[in-house]
């Protein structure tokens, strides 16, 4: 995605991010995924449920957020970590 793209999307309706891919492998991702929501580091709720509840909370708030997720090198993603990101 251009950096162009990204600058034509409404900031009150979308919130961006961009994962490096890296060889991340399906943890390492949603690592980084977390960290770029800044989600906290709690180690007692799993990543995935943690960016899950968040992307709810996103779309319950009185302004709704849609988040547009790049990843860098997406066609090397293991399935798994693909699929989470669905």
């Amino acid at each position: 995605m251009t950096a162009d793209l990204w600058k034509k999307l409404d900031t009150n309706t979308f919130i961006t991010t961009f994962l490096p891919y890296g060889g991340l492998v399906r943890n390492g991702l949603l690592r980084s995924l977390a960290e770029a929501f800044r989600l906290d580091g709690k180690r007692t709720i799993p990543a995935l449920t943690r960016i899950h509840q968040h992307l709810i909370s996103m779309s319950q708030s009185q302004q709704t957020l849609f988040p547009v997720i790049a990843v860098d090198d997406a066609q090397h993603l293991e399935l798994p970590s693909l699929l989470d990101l669905c």
